[in-house]
């Protein structure tokens, strides 16, 4: 395992950044570059432990010029910090696994995408709970039934 600084995702796609993740599972999909931040990746690594089955990261780190990153406008997103992962489990579903991430307790930054197939975690200084709707964020008070 080799420390999850910026290596990239091109040079060796197989290094792992911990026991289950490899570089181009948290690298951005659009350059390569992992700038996911090492406590991150530890958080991660940690709630893998505690779930006992496999994470699926379908986007991790994004860079600067990822087209979703862009589209914010300036505005720095958890995921273009090295702090954000949006994942699913399979076999398990989206409301089996948010309710894994709540019990874990670790992610304070939670967003639903039923559309999309995966929630986003995030670290950050408060609790933030949202769903996505017509592509924007909505609050969202974790009522399974309202999604």
């Amino acid at each position: 395992m080799v420390s999850c600084g910026m290596q990239t995702a091109q040079l060796n796609p197989a290094w792992m950044v911990s026991k289950n993740f490899k570089v181009s599972e948290v690298a951005c999909k659009h350059c390569g570059k992992n700038g996911m931040q090492p406590e991150f990746v530890r958080l991660l690594q940690r709630f893998r432990d505690y779930l006992g089955a496999p994470v699926v990261i379908t986007s991790g780190y994004r860079c600067e010029l990822h087209p979703v990153e862009v589209a914010k406008k300036g505005r720095v997103g958890r995921h273009r910090m090295g702090l954000a992962v949006d994942i699913h489990s399979p076999g398990m579903s989206l409301k089996e696994l948010y309710e894994k991430i709540e019990k874990f307790g670790s992610f304070l930054g939670v967003g639903v995408s039923v559309e999309g197939g995966f929630i986003h975690c995030d670290k950050r200084e408060s609790k933030a709970r949202w769903k996505y709707k017509d592509s924007k964020d909505v609050y969202w008070d974790g009522d399974w039934q309202s999604l």
